[in-house]
């Protein structure tokens, strides 16, 4: 759990001092105890790079940014340039060149909506090559840093269920609420990440890690297992929002749970019956998870 807790640190999306304390502390402990428990296993240089992780997160930030995906992404981008064939170290100086004329024509395009929407041909070619993973090993969706919400197709649901549209109605401090009929989608995808629905052909992305609504969220904010049903648009004259319907696990108690010992890495465990019902914002998800150690209740 030592070597767990530090892979799920070290590829955390954003990185701080506390976080590089807590990698270097597990990761630590680990090759302490891996010596100590196979004496007749020599130390590898994997190994030894591990050690080396938490300066590198200083020094760089997370590891999307620097890791061996990035790398082959940029190889390849490098790859498809144009370099005539050009001798003696002018090779070099013209990729550098192509890859700095490349970054500000990108630039240039993001920041001016107005030449984005005259070239919008070459905007459509460059975001096509940008997303280009011929190794399979971009997955550049993930590493989107885009915080725009965007929504999937559309389904065709007659109106929203009663438990969330009482939900619905706390959350936005309603007694009634004159339609019951929002548009609904089978996924959102949030800062480059997929989540589905439960009664869609996405619904393995559909477990989440999330707070309850009308919470403050901080250190302390409880965190409840669940899964995605509804993902809809509600409009009114003066209001626009999108809501998650999620359907949460009910925890096991703590006193029996052998996973929660083990932190942030550990998890926790859950019955498989459905505890409640909830409506919440989607900053309110805390990560997506593929599968769930749940027991029957």
């Amino acid at each position: 759990m030592d070597l767990v807790t530090a892979v799920i640190t070290a590829n955390m999306r954003t990185t701080s001092k506390e976080q590089i304390a807590t990698y270097d502390f597990h990761i630590t402990c680990y090759m302490q105890q891996a010596h100590q428990l196979y004496p007749d296993v020599s130390i590898k240089p994997i190994h030894h790079a591990a050690l080396h992780v938490g300066r590198m997160l200083e020094d760089f930030g997370p590891v999307h940014s620097h890791s061996s995906p990035y790398y082959k992404r940029y190889i390849n981008f490098l790859h498809c340039m144009n370099t005539n064939r050009k001798p003696g170290g002018q090779l070099e100086s013209m990729m550098m060149m192509m890859s700095a004329r490349n970054a500000n024509l990108s630039a240039l395009l993001a920041d001016n909506t107005a030449l984005r929407n005259k070239v919008s041909e070459i905007v459509d070619i460059l975001a096509k090559f940008s997303r280009e993973d011929t190794q399979r090993l971009a997955r550049f969706g993930e590493f989107e840093p885009s915080s725009e919400i965007k929504l999937g197709l559309k389904v065709e649901l007659a109106r929203l269920d009663d438990c969330y549209y009482q939900k619905l109605c706390s959350q936005l401090s309603a007694t009634m609420l004159v339609d019951r009929n929002p548009s609904f989608y089978d996924e959102i995808l949030l800062h480059g990440i997929s989540y589905g629905c439960a009664g869609t052909s996405k619904i393995r992305n559909s477990p989440v890690v999330f707070h309850p609504a009308a919470t403050t969220v901080d250190a302390d904010t409880p965190i409840l297992a669940g899964v995605v049903e509804r993902v809809f648009q509600y409009t009114t004259p003066l209001f626009t929002g999108i809501f998650l319907g999620i359907w949460s696990f009910q925890p096991v108690d703590s006193a029996l749970d052998p996973y929660r010992q083990y932190g942030f890495a550990g998890g926790f465990l859950c019955f498989r019956n459905v505890n409640d019902y909830h409506v919440i914002l989607p900053p309110a998800i805390v990560r997506a998870t593929s599968r769930w150690p749940t027991v029957q209740a």
